[in-house]
């Protein structure tokens, strides 16, 4: 009896650890929303600027980055495939809902500029704490040798 509420214990504590290591953090999860909805609002501006014969270089630069932020947040509690899926899904979801809003006319644009200019441009300008985290965790450290970089046997395949 002794023994089985000893295994029960050790397995509930067991599990309780590996979902506290694997939790999402909710702020970064937020954040990796907004970054989300500011690529979906830059790669619409930059279609629509590159249909009308303009240069669209910023917008398509703006998305990208935006794209790489949030997929940077998304990575945190989950892997790097499923951080894929779920932000390329996020953007999609947001550039659907934009383009239901401008009612799939590039003449109405005006109406997402006014809803997400400001917002999306302040969020590429001011870089919260948690996405500069978040960069030094994923990509800096393992380049410096850091807890997330490979390990030799893997760097020999």
């Amino acid at each position: 009896m002794k023994l089985h509420l000893f295994l029960s214990l050790f397995l509930c504590l067991a599990l309780m650890t590996f979902a506290q290591e694997n939790k999402i953090p909710e702020e970064k999860n937020n954040l990796s929303v907004q970054y989300a909805e500011a690529a979906a609002y830059f790669e619409i501006v930059a279609e629509a600027l590159s249909k009308s014969g303009r240069d669209a270089t910023k917008y398509a630069a703006e998305a990208q980055i935006a794209m790489a932020y949030a997929l940077t947040l998304a990575s945190e509690g989950r892997t790097q495939d499923v951080a894929v899926k779920v932000t390329i899904a996020r953007i999609e979801s947001s550039k659907k809902m934009m383009l239901r809003e401008m009612e799939y006319r590039n003449e109405n644009i005006t109406i997402i500029e006014n809803k997400y200019a400001d917002q999306s441009f302040e969020l590429m300008k001011n870089l919260p704490k948690d996405v500069r985290e978040a960069i030094v965790k994923l990509v800096i450290m393992p380049a410096q040798g850091g807890k997330n970089a490979p390990s030799d046997e893997s760097k020999k395949k």
